[in-house]
């Protein structure tokens, strides 16, 4: 069993998907509930990289005879008391599903303890459309990354109080913002100033963005002095 377990290891890290893989947070959860075990966090790995082979999947390798769910069939032989698949009646034979990974997760009647623990509604009370077959049975789902605006192309500059004549002599005060992160994918970097004269009144503010190879704070306090 530990000789099996160290080749599935060696298997997975070899795999060069497994470099994404092993960014998933469910992989190396900073908390460890107590039912999520090193089974489960393996067999997530197992599923996100394909490696699952249901009864549909080995018949179309040629590695079996038939592509049905071998947990309903049997049932179905022991439901009908008799010995192989040979001798179900014709009807039966028909009605066992065929063995597929979203039956497996979905609607297999020898899982369905399982379901109840540990399922989400989606699949507790509904049959996912082919849409969602990655999702279910895979952990994956299209990225929307797409959806996120792109950030400024170039940097800008906007007046909120113009001196007059474009140039002040005041003390100014400088401040720099990054929202939105700490994903580079979603953070964007701004900045302000206001500059204050001697008797304490506004003479001048300004904000903008920095220009788009400008990727954090330091760098955009940098670019507000200038």
């Amino acid at each position: 069993m530990e000789r099996g377990r160290r080749c599935y290891a060696v298997g997975v890290f070899d795999n060069p998907r497994s470099q994404v893989i092993e960014k998933l947070g469910l992989l190396r959860p900073v908390r460890r509930p107590p039912h999520w075990t090193p089974e489960f966090r393996g067999a997530l790995r197992s599923a996100v990289l394909g490696r699952l082979w249901p009864q549909c999947r080995c018949h179309a390798a040629g590695f079996t005879d038939h592509n049905l769910c071998c947990l309903c069939l049997a049932a179905a032989v022991a439901t009908h008391g008799v010995n192989s698949l040979d001798e179900l009646p014709r009807e039966a034979l028909y009605a066992v599903p065929v063995g597929s990974l979203l039956h497996r997760v979905c609607s297999c009647p020898a899982h369905r303890r399982e379901r109840e623990l540990w399922a989400p509604d989606a699949v507790k009370w509904s049959q996912p459309s082919q849409n969602d077959v990655a999702a279910f049975t895979r952990a994956l789902v299209p990225s929307i990354d797409y959806v996120v605006p792109p950030p400024a192309a170039e940097e800008t500059f906007s007046w909120i109080a113009r001196p007059a004549g474009g140039t002040v002599r005041a003390r100014f005060y400088t401040d720099v913002s990054r929202l939105d992160g700490p994903s580079a994918l979603l953070a964007r970097n701004g900045w302000a100033f206001v500059a204050v004269d001697e008797r304490g009144d506004v003479v001048a503010s300004a904000h903008g963005v920095p220009p788009a190879w400008i990727v954090d704070i330091p760098g955009a306090e940098a670019w507000t002095l200038l």
